[in-house]
């Protein structure tokens, strides 16, 4: 790893055996022999800090950050805002199983040094390549013999009676109390040590063989560049890099503004420039909505600027801002969830098997969400779920933004406390908009300015009640200021006209203008269609070692001069329709040891043994709702449905310690409810005492340990991964408990994304694989719609599903599908998708050839002496 002759040989290992492999290699295998002798004695090097990636920052920004700091920044820059260069620790503490190293006995020692040359660069001020260092260099080499020995060795005292500074410099460097400036993002660390006043203050001391300091070179003031005060003025309150569609949506002064926003136009820099301003003009209160808790956080920290107040902007999810407010009036009022939600479902509906009950809690979903405010009363089929809720003071989650609405059509006084503290609301992803939603846009538009942007096209969650309509409708009722972005500043033009050909194909909205290229790429397009799925896998996993220029040494397909470079893993993702096509994908990736990671709306902790983990955090947090409990319960052997039913009648709906309700009734528990709630006790108590003596990670593998699971499981390994920078139980806990409802991605892992087409709104990759592009599964075929206009609106959600897909693309899109694919029993002949033919053909390229070059045999021919 040195690349510099003067530093060959600093790196050693010390070893007192025999000089020969057998005897070395016993060293290694047992570095204290059966006697009690050390034989692999220590290892000599160089600080690791000295490395150019040991910890994380900006170069140009000048920021440094330890591991932890950048998770505390949550990967950006506290300058720019923008993602940080991940170094070698944060890496190492991502694989770690713990916070400190645990050495066993008889490890070798490690000595960490820094080169003589070095040491007397810094003590005479001046390169440890100069002269004057060369010279005194070699004098203490004839003195004191090597360097190794001088450094590890000699006595200070000898040191001293050369040079006391001398003395203190290598005593300093054997106790390890240098100090240490890490390298970060491509800048080398410095390994010093002496400070810069304790510099400052040799004067005469140092005299090595009549040879003194040189004088401090004085440091050129750095010129800062002077701006005219008007032109900094005028720019003040706004980002820079704004286009003239952005600019002008940001500086309109209008009462109500939409803005159609294609993909890759820029929507959340126009959403956050239109804050930046609102703030930097003191327009406030500002209050900006959106739909995940990724989404808000996105937007917070783009909102982060050095030097700016935050007070008077609130950025929030619809269902928490709906929350905070219906709280600041019902401060006790619980929430239900999707656990809590089939426990009582199934006191309600005992009569009822349990998938007539996932079919009556999925009816309930979409009746609120299909309600501008709660009614007072409910159907009758499950009137009875809602009446136990009242008595119980819960509000089941997806009512939030319904009861909100409600309260404020009821109650003018919570309406207009509501609509004061967002004289400025400015709406993000105003395309995905359900009924109780627009009720509260349409209620604080009576007295708001409202500043709402998205894109109509992309309106993909009607399973959720969201509906394109509602964006058209505002337009109407309220007439506003209307803007468009236009520049795509992330796909290629071949990929945009592909994507315009497909959505404009279908049921044209008013007012749309074509989208275009903002970048100098035109971006490729391919078509592929497989036998079968598996040879649909296969060929992902082939194009995708091609696209990242080969992962093992045999020779690769070559792309062609289109694309004109190599990707990293993480630059390409592979989307698909349903979760059931992931894993053919997956296992074809393994096969090649191509590392990826699997993403869906639903988090990857609230399925199988990792969801387990969870409720225990949970539990150990005390965060833990009864229904969560009764499922740890439902999970343990020997606890039968009795049990359970028994359990779930003694502890109260609205409980917020459960499992101190159950240790209040032991005396009339079963036995073995009793001996697990002991155990839970027991288990939570260890867990907090070990994240709190080592890390929340400990804590984790404790559980998974505990618990008997696999610990080589792709999801716990995940969650042991992200729980390595959480500062406690409780913090790690609220953080899964925020994301619950929200996609879970990693985008700083250097991995390809297999995701499904609603998990990957929002996100943009250099490649893109559009999978299963077939007729039945994208359009998939819809199931329960028996009229005519229900099917035509599903499959217009299924064509903008497939835009959304084509749009995550920068530079290249392959369109994948399968001639069979297997469909729970059977094999089915598959038609390619209706969709792939409104692509023009001349916008389509043909796959590149696979390339071998063939290496000529020389001739064979006799050397000749002479």
């Amino acid at each position: 790893d040195c690349h510099s002759p003067s530093k060959l040989g600093r790196e050693a290992n010390i070893f007192c055996t025999g000089f020969d492999f057998f005897s070395m290699r016993e060293a290694i295998r047992h570095p204290l022999s059966k006697g009690g002798e050390q034989r692999f004695t220590a290892t000599i090097e160089f600080y690791p800090e000295e490395g150019k990636y040991h910890c994380d920052g900006h170069r140009k920004c000048g920021v440094c950050l330890e591991p932890h700091q950048t998770v505390k920044q949550k990967g950006v820059c506290p300058q720019c805002g923008r993602p940080v260069t991940i170094g070698v620790l944060y890496r190492v503490m991502e694989l770690a199983d713990r916070d400190k190293p645990v050495y066993l006995q008889g490890s070798p020692a490690v000595h960490s040094l820094i080169p003589l040359p070095e040491v007397l660069g810094e003590l005479f001020n001046v390169g440890p390549a100069s002269k004057k260092v060369a010279g005194v260099y070699g004098k203490l080499i004839n003195e004191f013999g090597s360097e190794f020995n001088l450094l590890l060795n000699t006595p200070v005292n000898d040191l001293s009676t050369a040079s006391p500074l001398l003395g203190e410099a290598v005593s300093r460097i054997r106790q390890n109390q240098v100090i240490r400036k890490p390298g970060f993002d491509g800048e080398f660390g410095v390994i010093r040590v002496f400070a810069e006043d304790e510099r400052a203050a040799f004067g005469g001391q140092l005299s090595l063989f009549g040879i003194t300091p040189a004088k401090p070179r004085k440091k050129r003031k750095k010129t800062k560049p002077v701006f005219s005060q008007n032109k900094a003025a005028r720019h003040k309150d706004i980002p820079k890099r704004l286009n003239t569609e952005q600019l002008a949506a940001v500086k309109s002064n209008a009462d109500c503004i939409v803005v159609q926003a294609g993909p890759g136009t820029g929507k959340t820099h126009t959403l956050v420039a239109r804050a930046h301003r609102l703030l930097a003009e003191n327009k406030g209160p500002v209050a900006i909505i959106t739909f995940t808790n990724k989404a808000v956080e996105e937007i917070r920290q783009r909102l982060t600027t050095p030097g700016q107040d935050k007070q008077g902007i609130c950025v929030d999810t619809f269902h928490s801002f709906c929350l905070h407010w219906l709280r600041s009036t019902f401060p006790d009022i619980q929430l239900v969830g999707p656990e809590m939600r089939l426990s009582l479902c199934k006191q309600v509906f005992p009569h009822l098997v349990a998938q007539e009950r996932k079919v009556i809690l999925h009816t309930i979903s979409l009746f609120l969400s299909a309600q501008y405010r709660l009614p007072a009363e409910f159907p009758d089929a499950f009137s009875p779920y809602f009446e136990v809720l009242k008595k119980n003071n819960q509000l089941d989650l997806d009512g939030v933004i319904p009861a909100c609405t409600a309260l404020m059509h009821d109650d003018k006084s919570f309406l207009l406390k509501v609509q004061a503290a967002a004289a400025h609301l400015l709406v993000d992803e105003f395309q995905d908009l359900n009924a109780g939603q627009f009720e509260l846009v349409r209620l604080l538009g009576t007295s708001s300015h409202i500043f709402a942007i998205g894109d109509p096209n992309q309106a993909i969650y009607g399973f959720r009640g969201s509906n394109p309509e509602w964006f058209t409708r505002f337009i109407d009722e309220h007439r506003p200021e209307q803007h468009y972005l236009v520049k795509n500043y992330r796909s290629g033009a071949v990929i945009i006209e592909a994507a315009e050909k497909v959505i404009n194909a279908g049921k044209v909205l008013e007012n749309t203008v074509p989208a275009v290229a903002a970048g100098r790429h035109e971006g490729v397009i391919y078509s592929y269609q497989a036998a079968h799925a598996g040879a649909e896998a296969i060929f992902i996993a082939q194009q995708v070692q091609a696209l990242v220029g080969g992962t093992t040494h045999r020779e690769i397909d070559q792309l062609g001069s289109r694309i004109g470079k190599s990707f990293s893993l993480s630059d390409i993702a592979v989307l698909y329709r349903t979760g059931r096509q992931a894993e053919a994908i997956a296992n074809a990736l393994e096969k090649r040891s191509i590392p990826f990671q699997v993403v869906d709306v639903i988090p990857f902790y609230m399925s199988g043994d990792a969801r387990v983990v969870y409720y225990f955090l949970l539990l150990t947090a005390g965060m833990i709702d009864k229904a969560e409990l009764l499922f740890l319960l439902r999970q343990e052997k020997g606890i039968g449905i009795r049990s359970i039913d028994r359990v779930d009648t003694l502890i109260p709906d609205n409980s917020s310690d459960p499992l101190a309700e159950l240790h209040e009734r032991l005396d009339i528990l079963p036995d073995k409810i009793k001996e697990k709630i002991f155990e839970f006790r027991d288990l939570s108590i260890q867990c907090q005492m070990k994240a709190e003596k080592e890390s929340v990670a400990s804590a984790v593998t404790l559980l998974i340990r505990h618990l008997q699971m696999n610990s080589e499981d792709r999801d716990l390994i995940r969650l042991q991964t992200i729980s390595t920078s959480a500062e406690s139980v409780r913090s790690f806990a609220e953080h899964l408990r925020g994301g619950q409802g929200s996609v879970v991605y990693d985008d700083r892992a250097e991995s390809v994304l297999l995701a499904t087409l609603h998990a990957a709104k929002g996100l943009e990759f250099e490649a893109v694989f559009l999978t299963g592009c077939e007729e039945g599964l994208l359009p998939l075929t819809p199931r329960g719609i028996g009229f005519e206009a229900g099917v035509q609106q599903h499959v217009e959600e299924e064509r903008r599903l497939f835009f959304v897909g084509m749009t995550r693309a920068a530079r290249v899109l392959y369109l994948t599908g399968a001639k069979k694919r297997k469909s729970f029993t059977e094999n089915k002949e598959h038609t390619g998708s209706r969709f792939l033919k409104d692509i023009p053909g001349d916008l389509i390229s043909a796959l590149p050839e696979r390339t071998v070059k063939k290496r000529k045999k020389p001739n064979a021919r006799q050397l000749r002496l002479f």
